[in-house]
């Protein structure tokens, strides 16, 4: 499996997502992210990409109202502190007509917080975040479900297989500690039983961050359990993955995010350790053939993006990206404001057959949540 930094993803997409700029006329749309982050740095790479594949298709079909798109990314490295700066300089320097991307739970709680959004009369779409209450937040316009969904979708399809005592393990950073607060609830409506509910704390070093989740697990021990939930991604992912094998066996199910990156976690573990790993999807599979969203999304990555391999989270940019330009192309007037009413008003918007509901009752994906699981050959099958 092909596996691209994050500087590198950036740099492949550089010249397709560039493709007919016309200077003073184009429409900026503005993401805060962190491509060189340690462990949100693929997934801010790839999302970025799938947004600039979607501007791509788009300038090439000759804009909105003949005017071309581009996308700007601030840094804020991931940190909340750093996010209301960051949407301010893309405000008030490249003149956004709406945030598309942000990446992270903290980063958006934190522009909630300060009604960043609201004092810029900007919509947020897309946001890279499932906590279903940072989604609801004020002029936030979700494309994925939210993570209490993917959990859920583990915990019942443990439990409809006999596998109802489960150990729910996650990393104590961004969303961590919140969504642990709803699994119980969560546990008891899909019977399932939680054998041990625990948090570890996250460090840059391998050696560190191992010690620290059997620091977790031994607090833990308690009866074994027939599956484990494992919430972390990037390397902190990793290293916990590594423990859990060493702990519990191959034999032992484990389920995680859909934003783990499995080229990453081979690369990390091997594929012998990686095998059997369920991964929660908020999107279809990137190489299906079966709804347009894909097959456009197949056909644009080859014309723009060759170098690139089709992942879930390069189409979920992409998705995004779509979703953003059509609610743009809504609007009457192309503004701040002319964006965010045309987002309030959307209702139902569809996307080769990827849709998502916005207006005053409701912010929502309404697609199904599936899962799939990583081979042996260190690929994911459904």
């Amino acid at each position: 499996m092909q596996l691209l930094s994050g500087a590198r993803l950036l740099a492949a997409i550089a010249v397709a997502s560039n493709v007919g700029l016309c200077g003073a006329q184009e429409i900026v749309l503005g993401q805060t992210a962190s491509p060189n982050h340690p462990v949100v740095g693929t997934i801010s790479a790839e999302y970025n990409a799938g947004i600039k594949l979607a501007v791509a298709r788009a300038n090439a079909a000759g804009g909105i109202r003949g005017r071309k798109l581009r996308l700007d990314l601030v840094d804020d490295n991931f940190d909340a502190k750093n996010t209301v700066a960051a949407v301010d300089e893309l405000v008030t320097h490249h003149d956004i007509v709406a945030l598309v991307g942000a990446m992270g739970t903290q980063p958006v709680l934190k522009l909630a917080e300060d009604k960043t959004l609201e004092k810029y009369q900007l919509a947020s779409i897309g946001p890279m975040t499932g906590l279903q209450s940072a989604l609801s937040k004020p002029n936030e316009f979700p494309v994925r479900g939210s993570y209490e969904d993917e959990v859920r979708a583990m915990l019942g399809h443990s439990a409809r297989l006999g596998r109802g005592k489960v150990l729910y393990l996650y990393y104590e950073a961004g969303v961590g500690p919140l969504l642990a607060k709803l699994v119980p609830d969560m546990a008891k409506e899909a019977n399932a039983t939680l054998t041990g509910l625990t948090g570890f704390e996250v460090t840059q070093d391998k050696t560190l961050q191992q010690a620290a989740v059997r620091k977790a697990l031994d607090v833990a021990a308690g009866p074994r359990p027939q599956s484990i939930i494992l919430l972390a991604i990037g390397s902190v992912h990793s290293e916990a993955m590594k423990v859990v094998r060493e702990r519990y066996g191959q034999s032992m199910p484990v389920y995680s995010l859909g934003q783990v990156n499995p080229a990453t976690l081979v690369k990390d573990i091997g594929n012998e350790a990686a095998w059997g790993l369920m991964l929660s999807q908020v999107m279809p599979r990137p190489t299906g053939i079966s709804m347009a969203i894909t097959r456009d999304f197949e056909a644009d990555r080859k014309r723009y993006s060759a170098s690139l391999p089709s992942t879930y989270m390069f189409l979920e940019g992409y998705v995004t990206g779509r979703i953003a330009i059509e609610l743009v192309g809504r609007a009457k007037t192309i503004t701040r404001e002319g964006v965010l009413k045309a987002a309030e008003q959307a209702g139902q918007v569809d996307v080769g057959g990827f849709r998502v509901q916005y207006g005053a009752d409701a912010r929502r994906s309404i697609n199904p949540i599936e899962l799939t699981m990583l081979g042996r050959s260190g690929t994911l099958v459904r």
